[in-house]
């Protein structure tokens, strides 16, 4: 129960956060916060393994809900996500040319 409450919420903003940097790599940072944004909204609204937002919330959690969500499943998720992030942001950063993008 203590992983549902402390540690998941966690994981999963640190993630997103990863997330958010490596979008503002691609596309503008106001994008991706918006990407970011919208993954959460819908994540209120819709009860989905595949909404990442579901498993930082105790009541969508299976051992409350019969169709929730399991937390070996989120922490995957998340984890997966985390290292996808790094991974490819640090390939995108070393060929990012930080001088010809301040001038836009």
């Amino acid at each position: 129960m203590n992983l549902e409450l402390f540690l998941l919420p966690f994981l999963l903003i640190t993630s997103v956060g990863l997330m958010q940097m490596f979008l503002s790599l691609i596309i503008r940072p106001l994008y991706s916060y918006c990407v970011s944004v919208t993954v959460m909204l819908a994540s209120t609204y819709y009860l989905n393994f595949l909404m990442l937002g579901n498993y930082a919330m105790m009541l969508r959690s299976s051992r409350v809900v019969t169709n929730g969500v399991y937390v070996f499943t989120g922490l995957v998720y998340i984890l997966i996500l985390a290292i996808v992030s790094i991974i490819s942001g640090l390939l995108l950063f070393r060929r990012y040319d930080i001088l010809n993008k301040e001038q836009d």
